[in-house]
């Protein structure tokens, strides 16, 4: 997307929409681990939104599908699944053409739910209290660090989840 796009308003090509799952049991998104190599990402989702943003940010965008992919130091490092927005980083202004994630959460021992069904206490049943609970009139954020990766469950004032970031520390 040039300069001109974003005077006149076109907005930038969406990739094909994708369908997969974000599996929390086994850090991966529609079987995409985290640590796999970037190449991986393009091989499973094709080309991202922005490639410019690839490489000044390591993130990978498909906002059709309601999901980003980051990289760094030549490993995946981070999932994020968005179902409702605003979300708290707006990826360079492509906040916008984010649509809901329409997969599902894998929690493990067979326990899924619909991305956008998704509930705080759903999730604090599933794994327990966070290390981090913050709370304002807008928004729940849930914080867990867990055995080689931490995840963020951002939870609009409905209760209903905006987004998940998965990643490795």
């Amino acid at each position: 997307m040039g300069f001109w796009d974003v005077i006149v308003g076109r907005h930038p090509p969406q990739p094909p929409r994708i369908n997969c799952d974000l599996d929390i049991s086994t850090l991966s998104l529609g079987g995409l681990a985290l640590g796999a190599p970037p190449e991986a990402i393009l091989n499973l989702f094709g080309p991202p939104i922005n490639s410019r943003l690839v490489k000044k940010e390591g993130y990978w965008l498909y906002p059709s599908s309601g999901l980003a992919v980051g990289t760094k130091d030549q490993k995946i490092n981070c999932f994020i699944i968005a179902t409702r927005d605003p979300l708290s980083y707006d990826f360079k202004g492509y906040l916008k053409y984010f649509e809901s994630f329409a997969g599902v959460v894998i929690f493990g021992n067979g326990i899924k739910q619909t991305a956008s069904a998704i509930e705080a206490d759903f999730v604090l049943k599933q794994l327990g209290e966070p290390e981090v609970r913050d709370e304002d009139k807008e928004e729940l954020l849930l914080e867990y660090q867990r055995e080689g990766w931490v995840g963020d469950f951002e939870f609009a004032k409905t209760g209903l989840l905006k987004c998940i970031q998965i990643g490795r520390y």
